[in-house]
């Protein structure tokens, strides 16, 4: 393919380079491994007339063994050493209102660790806090209701407790024992050594293995029904027969309740119908299903079963890419058991079809990759545009579009006319729909807003220029401001903001701001109207202002927002599936009840009470199943997610920047390697924009989880496959 084929020249000096590694390593190990493994068995031989060296039966008690590791492994990670320390009262600090703060360090050591409550996972600690023999709670509690409710309210946060006493009084001098019960988990790095070593020995030994495998009589008929298979119905046959039934078994372990309730949200309402605050992409979506089926029971049964078809897309466009259908097969199987994905399939909210349509805009631009065709360049445009109109912070993607044109030299008339075309005239007509609705052709007016949110924490008074509320705000959130100012850059800093970033926003400073808007225009119209788009533009103005007067202090926000954001792509793991679901439903459940305008737009949509109600005891019921299918997920995603993400981690940062420098200065790259490039730019310019405009949270890391994880297909299968050319190379020599 033009752009992305490899220089003969270039391949023959890797292949070089990499057979001089491997027969560097092989040396090693012949000269200080087997000697050391010869005379030890030596040893023992002379100990014992019975026992014969023989390489063959060492190898095989060799690759026996790193599989027993491996399985046990696995069942290490169910193990949980309970544990108990004391808050004593000179440990104690005390925080804003009835708070005060334990730090938790060095109760556990290597290899164990602890399991708090994190940003990505706000209810994963075990840990029992207890006055005097009396248990404190409820745990897992925002920091704010600690500080303002106290009355025993705790959280298990990070490297420390946040916690009130039961009465509020100050626990360092009320003479009472604090203590705490938890437990600790072994790190899952010891378990992913004995994996290392079986892929490691596999590889080494890949000829060995592959003989063994042509003797082997089930081998060779498994074969021969492949190819008899794949003459009939073909490659494609193949993959969506697997894939299908895939989709089938998913099905069957997410949606346990028929039909499953969509859970809804404080956003539900800004959702149901076209207004400035949210693009046109998700309502639009939304009356589609309300003209088909009168009501949105089905909601999270279509969302889940658009997400597979796009994950079965990108397989087989992974597959195509890597001329390796397994390879394809993997990536289906490892998205649709990710927790991470289908957990947002259930709610209504824009993840829902944001998710689904950014992973069919990457299938098709690796099919672009691998055969351009006019057709699959028009999807690539359209599913561009449908993923902006659903989320805005998709205008990263415009990028994209221009590496895209570099990486297909010779056709970019072509990708330009059939990419461009279509993706303009879809843009042009959500903007004309916005404009007949609501008067205006933007498609959202929240920039300024969610700019301030940020900016906000630079304030200190009125800025030159600006609307003149800069005072008033620094008067509410001055607290904030400062205790931003003395975090830790970036570690502390990004938790910081992240936690602070909606609290402020929505109860201080967006009262500020609509008071403002109200008094310059008092006869302003509805809320998220008129009203909201001057709201914006004095956001806008003021975060503008704020930016320029502290460059330094913005670009550091970003940076550590940044940070965040990959600190929670490779962490990951939030709460088992069926816990969140459940938990969602008990707070729908609530809210149906306390608020009467809820319950009624509720009844609108067929999301009822009796539907959440009659789900919750389907889940109860099966509550031990349902329990141990999460376990198994959450324990699979979690072993082996730091070295997975780690990897897309090292091709985004260390790989792609050359691969670029190579595309822009005119050098040709590889296929897999321009698969790469565009996927690595797409997550990295995402981030970029989160980082600069809002802040680190798991939903805008678990938008790009597919992504992230073909990343890491992609890039495995490559090195594998060049791994072993080499020790082919190597031998022939």
């Amino acid at each position: 393919m033009p752009g992305c084929a490899g220089s003969p020249s270039r391949r023959l000096l890797l292949a070089g380079f990499l057979c001089d590694l491997v027969r560097g390593l092989r040396s090693i190990v012949r000269v200080a491994v087997e000697p050391f493994l010869r005379l030890i068995v030596s040893r023992l031989s002379n100990q014992s007339r019975f026992l014969q060296f023989n390489d063959q039966p060492l190898r095989f008690a060799a690759s026996v063994a790193l599989v027993i590791a491996c399985v046990v492994s696995l069942a290490l990670r169910q193990i949980e050493a309970r544990y108990e320390f004391d808050l004593l009262p000179n440990g104690l600090a005390h925080q804003d209102g009835m708070a005060f703060r334990a730090a938790v360090r060095g109760q556990v050591s290597w290899p164990w660790q602890r399991t708090p409550d994190t940003i990505s996972n706000i209810r994963q600690s075990r840990l029992s806090l207890f006055e005097d023999d009396r248990p404190l709670g409820p745990p897992h509690q925002d920091h704010a209701e600690i500080r303002t409710l106290g009355k025993g309210r705790y959280s298990d946060w990070d490297n420390y407790i946040l916690f009130s006493s039961s009465d509020n009084s100050d626990p360092r001098t009320n003479g009472r024992r604090y203590h705490a019960i938890d437990y600790a988990k072994l790190s899952p790095l010891p378990g992913l050594l004995p994996w290392l070593l079986l892929s490691t020995w596999l590889i080494a030994n890949a000829s060995s293995v592959k003989a063994y495998a042509n003797r082997s009589s089930l081998v060779r008929t498994s074969f021969s029904a492949y190819l008899a298979l794949q003459q009939r119905v073909g490659s494609l046959g193949i993959f969506l027969i697997i894939a299908t039934f895939a989709a089938i078994i998913a099905n069957l372990v997410i949606v346990r309740h028929w039909p499953m309730p969509a859970i809804m949200t404080s956003d539900t309402p800004l959702y149901l119908s076209l207004n400035e605050v949210r693009t046109i992409g998700y309502p639009l979506f939304l009356k589609g299903i309300m003209l088909i089926f009168n009501d949105l029971k089905l909601l999270a049964t279509i969302q889940l079963n658009l997400l597979i078809c796009s994950v079965i897309i990108l397989g087989w466009a992974v597959a195509r890419v890597l001329d390796n259908l397994l390879c394809g097969l993997a990536l289906v199987l490892v998205l649709i058991f990710d927790p991470s994905l289908f957990i947002w399939a259930e709610q209504l909210m824009t993840e829902g079809l944001f998710i689904a349509l950014l992973l069919a805009h990457a299938a098709t631009v690796l099919l672009l990759l691998t055969q351009p065709r006019r057709l699959t360049a028009a999807f690539a445009g359209l599913t561009l545009v449908a993923v902006i109109l659903v989320r805005p912070a998709a205008y990263s993607l415009l990028l994209n579009l221009l590496l895209l044109i570099v990486l297909l030299r010779g056709r970019q008339i072509t990708i330009l006319v059939w990419t461009i075309i279509p993706a303009a005239a879809l843009y042009v007509a959500a903007a004309g729909a916005h404009k007949i609705v609501l008067g205006t052709w933007q498609s959202q007016s929240l920039a300024g807003f969610t700019l301030i949110g940020k900016a906000a924490f630079l304030i200190h008074g009125d800025v030159s220029g600006a609307p003149p509320v800069g005072e008033e705000i620094y008067r509410q959130i001055e607290p904030q401001v400062k205790d931003a100012a003395i975090k830790s850059f970036p570690s502390e800093l990004w938790i910081y903001v992240a936690n602070w970033y909606d609290p402020l926003l929505f109860e201080k400073i967006q009262p500020v701001l609509f008071a403002y808007t109200n008094h310059v225009d008092a006869n302003a119209p509805d809320t998220y109207g008129a009203a909201w788009q001057q709201m914006n533009a004095a956001a806008w103005s003021l975060a503008v202002r704020i930016i320029e007067n502290d460059p330094i202090g913005y670009i550091r926000l970003v940076l550590a927002q940044y940070y965040g954001l990959w600190s929670i792509t490779l962490r990951g793991v939030g709460l088992p599936p069926g816990d969140y679901y459940t938990e969602m439903v008990d707070s729908n459940l609530r809210q149906l009840q306390q608020d009467a305008e809820f319950k009624s737009r509720a009844e609108q949509l067929g999301l009822d009470a009796e539907n959440f109600r009659a789900t919750r005891e389907e889940y109860r019921k099966n509550w031990s199943i349902y329990r141990r299918i999460d376990e198994i997920l959450q324990t699979a995603v979690h072993d082996f997610r730091f070295g997975l993400v780690s990897t897309a981690a090292f091709v985004v940062f260390l790989f792609c920047p050359y691969w670029l420098w190579k595309v822009l200065t005119g050098r040709e790259i590889s296929r897999a390697s321009a698969a790469l490039l565009y996927l690595g730019v797409a997550v990295n310019g995402y981030y970029i924009l989160v980082a600069t405009v809002e802040f680190a949270l798991p939903r805008y890391v678990e938008a790009f989880e597919g992504i992230v994880l073909a990343i890491d297909v992609i890039a495995l299968s490559a090195a594998i496959t060049c791994f072993l050319s080499a020790i082919s190379v190597s031998r022939r020599f």
